[in-house]
């Protein structure tokens, strides 16, 4: 499908999940809209306008939509990021399998950083007591791990290769936080 057929299409989608929250008449927002969510394939945003119409109460962002979309391919091609809880089955299997004597391996990079960066033998050879909150801080560590790789995700595809550009358009300040930051 070509890009003027995918907006066509996704006017379509979008003029229905407005209609369905009783704001079709609001045009303006739904060029927005589409405009916003042109590189998504349109029978994807489809699938995820139908989804946010039987999930949501109220008219979904664009960032809604997005994310929507964006969960509706993963579980589509199997690359979706574990739930802590099933993260966390993984991390109790490896603790079983690989103990002190073995290196873990985990399904993907997420829970390999959250328990790199507890340390792998503070967790196998802690006591039963200390457990709670070892998993505790797991959690926030792969969660935190989980949300930067969708910020930078997000980032990446919104720059586009534009920082150099900017930062010969004026932005020196954000050329000297990003050299620091290196």
């Amino acid at each position: 499908m070509d890009k003027k057929q995918n907006c066509v299409e996704l006017a379509k989608h979008i003029a229905v999940l407005f209609g369905a929250f009783g704001q079709a008449a609001d045009i303006d927002r739904q060029k927005i809209y589409v405009a916003d969510l042109t590189d998504f394939p349109a029978d994807l945003v489809g699938a995820a306008c139908k989804k946010l119409r039987y999930e949501a109460k109220f008219l979904p962002a664009i960032s809604e939509i997005v994310e929507a979309t964006k969960s509706l391919a993963a579980a589509s091609t199997g690359k979706r990021l574990p739930s802590w809880l099933e993260a966390q089955r993984e991390i109790e299997a490896q603790i079983r399998a690989a103990g002190t004597y073995k290196s873990p391996t985990f399904s993907c990079k997420e829970i390999e950083q959250a328990v790199k960066a507890y340390g792998w033998l503070n967790i196998c050879l802690a006591s039963d007591r200390m457990m709670p909150t070892i998993w505790s801080q797991l959690r926030k560590n792969y969660e935190q791990y989980c949300w930067r790789k969708q910020q930078d995700a997000t980032n990446s595809y919104v720059l586009q290769g534009r920082v150099p550009c900017l930062l010969d358009n004026g932005l020196l300040p954000l050329k000297m936080l990003l050299e620091a930051g290196e």
